[in-house]
């Protein structure tokens, strides 16, 4: 986040696969809030996955997750789309360029790089 501070760009934080799952609804809306709260000025969308299950997404959306990601069914995914666009979310499959930074020896550095498009 300090990079993408640095060079004054938007940032999507992408939570890992099927995160909702593992982790929950709560734990993701609290590590963005501890972020946010670190960095205030810095416009950062989340979004959580929530895999092939459209009862994890629907919970998240009641926990306050604004963006999700929901894969499997056609049917359940436009059915939960629709739940998510009524209460002010969205569903999200834009593809986006990652950068994981397990196991980087400089994070920053190597976030600056991706963000500045020198990957």
């Amino acid at each position: 986040m300090r990079a993408a501070e640095a060079l004054r760009a938007p940032l999507t934080l992408l939570s890992g696969a099927g995160a909702a799952g593992y982790a929950g609804p709560a734990w993701f809306e609290e590590v963005l809030r501890q972020a946010r709260a670190r960095h205030p000025k810095l416009g950062v969308t989340a979004i959580l996955d929530c895999a092939d299950a459209p009862g994890r997404a629907l919970g998240a959306l009641r926990s306050g997750v604004k963006r999700i990601r929901l894969a499997g069914n056609a049917r359940a995914r436009a059915r939960v789309g629709e739940i998510a666009k009524a209460r002010g979310a969205a569903l999200d499959d834009a593809r986006y360029a990652t950068l994981d930074l397990a196991g980087s020896k400089d994070p920053e550095r190597a976030a600056l790089q991706f963000l500045a498009g020198k990957r």
